[in-house]
């Protein structure tokens, strides 16, 4: 069990891949569903989705807060906000709803040292919660980790391909000017990204194997903002993330719900995933979380669409089927599926004749959620070349990244335990 070793497992990091398609290419040469609530989901603390909903909205409403993102999928394939820690500011840190963890390259001197044995280092999910685990050492994650008098970490990115090693801190960590709070963070001597990474997924996911409350969580503790938040991202100019609220003019139209199959990473329901009008065919049991995948879900620290080898094969199927594969790139020995990047001249300028990639979600109320991606943006456009943004790789359904999240405003209801789309209309600050 991938969880039970405290590893989280996340698709590789998006500059990672970038990397990757950077090096192919020198190799080259919606609609309105009701709000009634499923009663047979059940969440890790035994609470059924429809429990949870009973008690969604209530309460004041608290302040927003709406911070500029830089980067871009085009640019250099991920997102970044700035944060402090300490009065300290730290530039360019990844942002990242795939993980759930703060983690930077340096700490403040203002900063102080989460010592082995004190309570916030003991802190964890019990293995067997009667149990005091003082006396039974019984964390599910594993015991806590020593470096000297230091309490330290050890998380695993893209199921092992990086490690991030170091020793928690504790910090006014401020995301925004109204958004400060006293937090753990780990300082890394190989952070997985340069600047360092800030995570927005559960905190369930933040035990490593310490558990930290995740700034956000803190913010919302401490009354200062809502429990969910919207991100509108662009490929060339950044985007935005509004903490606390939904912000009307970053979409059109309505913005349509789904619920979240775990409360763990930000999770989907897959029914199938179509090319064009042509189904993959895929048992939708492969996009499924299970005790050895960690099933399909929105990453923004992805750049690509990710999945494992029985849908990437469907997905290439479906391609390949008789409607499409006249279509330039798509069959033959001279594919996408060959090589991962192909030259714009072999391609053609007019992407519209390529099919929509579809993604097919569980709504409410037994209702399906078409999501497309057009060729726009899964034809990436570098230096010359179409580069396929879907890949393949192990232990996950599927890795709806950066490709995907670009054409939607989303909102990450964590209070609701579910995630709503509209289509994308101005992603500026």
């Amino acid at each position: 069990l991938l969880l039970g070793s405290f590893y989280k497992m996340k698709a590789q990091r998006a500059f990672v891949l970038v990397l990757l398609v950077l090096s192919l290419v020198l190799l080259a040469e919606c609609h309105s569903i009701s709000l009634r609530k499923a009663s047979n989901k059940f969440f890790n603390n035994g609470e059924s989705l429809l429990q949870v909903m009973s008690t969604a909205g209530k309460g004041r409403r608290l302040s927003g807060n709406t911070i500029p993102l830089s980067g871009g999928l085009l640019l250099n394939g991920a997102y970044f906000m700035n944060i402090t820690v300490g009065g300290t500011t730290y530039d360019n840190i990844l942002l990242d709803t795939g993980s759930s963890n703060l983690v930077l390259p340096t700490a403040p001197s203002t900063s102080e040292e989460i010592q082995c044995g004190s309570d916030e280092c003991n802190s964890c999910i019990p293995q067997n919660p009667s149990a005091a685990w003082a006396s039974e050492y019984n964390c599910a994650f594993g015991q806590p980790i020593c470096a000297d008098a230091a309490c330290a970490f050890q998380i695993s990115y893209g199921g092992g391909a990086l490690q991030s090693n170091g020793t928690l801190y504790s910090d006014e960590v401020c995301i925004s000017d109204s958004l400060c709070a006293t937090s753990i963070f780990g300082v890394s001597n190989d952070p997985p990204s340069t600047d360092g990474l800030i995570g927005f997924a559960s905190d369930y996911n933040s035990c490593n194997p310490t558990c930290v409350p995740t700034p956000l969580d803190n913010y919302v503790s401490g009354g200062l903002t809502s429990n969910l938040f919207g991100l509108c991202l662009n490929p060339s100019t950044g985007g935005v993330l509004d903490v606390g609220e939904t912000v009307s003019s970053r979409y059109s139209g309505e913005i349509v719900y789904a619920p979240m199959e775990v409360d763990r990473w930000f999770n989907l329901l897959l029914t199938d995933i179509k090319i064009g009008d042509v189904s993959s065919g895929v048992n939708p049991v492969a996009y499924r979380t299970t005790n050895d995948v960690i099933g399909s879900f929105v990453d923004s620290g992805t750049s690509l669409l990710i999945c494992n080898s029985l849908i990437y094969n469907g997905i290439q199927k479906a391609f390949q089927n008789e409607k499409y594969c006249k279509l330039p790139g798509l069959c033959g020995a001279d594919s996408f599926f060959n090589s991962q990047c192909l030259p714009q001249s072999k391609i053609g300028n007019d992407l519209s004749q390529y099919p929509d990639i579809v993604i097919s979600i569980q709504g409410y109320n037994n209702t399906v959620i078409d999501l497309p991606i057009p060729a726009t943006s899964y034809l990436l456009a570098l230096e010359g070349y179409y580069c396929f943004g879907v890949s393949q790789t192990t232990s996950v359904g599927i890795v709806l990244g950066d490709v995907f999240m670009e054409n939607y405003y989303i909102v990450f209801d964590r209070q609701n335990l579910q995630l709503g789309f509209a289509n994308v209309a101005d992603c500026s600050a």
